[in-house]
């Protein structure tokens, strides 16, 4: 039996905010295969701290994998995060670096993990020129 980690082709899209976190799981085509529920909570890194906003999102990422039938030993292609609270570039290599770390199974080397501002990330998708 093999104990190689499975690369599914998946991308995770995770917008967290103050209030709320939530994300989607599609497959290379765009297809939804699973979406969580608005239930869960703050995962702005000032309020809570670097590690308890990481563990939330890795947690919500294993339970995208689960809904849609799917081993949380997967390796991830891709992760967009929209986060609250993301001001700065550091702010960003740290938790895509907390990230990596923590999974390096989900999340090896070469798993793109994109991470923005909230404010970024909006205007990166409501403009023709990406908010530039």
């Amino acid at each position: 039996m093999s104990t190689e980690t499975p690369v599914c082709h998946l991308h995770v899209g995770i917008e967290g905010g103050a209030s709320n976190t939530k994300g989607i799981l599609v497959d290379s085509t765009g297809k939804t295969l699973a979406k969580t529920d608005s239930k869960r909570g703050n995962s702005n890194h000032w309020q809570i701290g670097y590690d308890a906003c990481v563990k939330l999102l890795l947690e919500l990422i294993d339970d995208l994998l689960l809904k849609a039938g799917l081993p949380v030993e997967c390796q991830l292609t891709s992760v967009g995060l929209s986060l609250s609270g993301v001001d700065s570039k550091e702010n960003a290599e740290e938790i895509s670096t907390l990230m990596h770390a923590t999974r390096p199974g989900l999340l090896p080397a070469g798993t793109r993990v994109h991470v923005y501002g909230d404010c970024t990330a909006a205007l990166e998708t409501a403009t023709n020129q990406g908010g530039r």
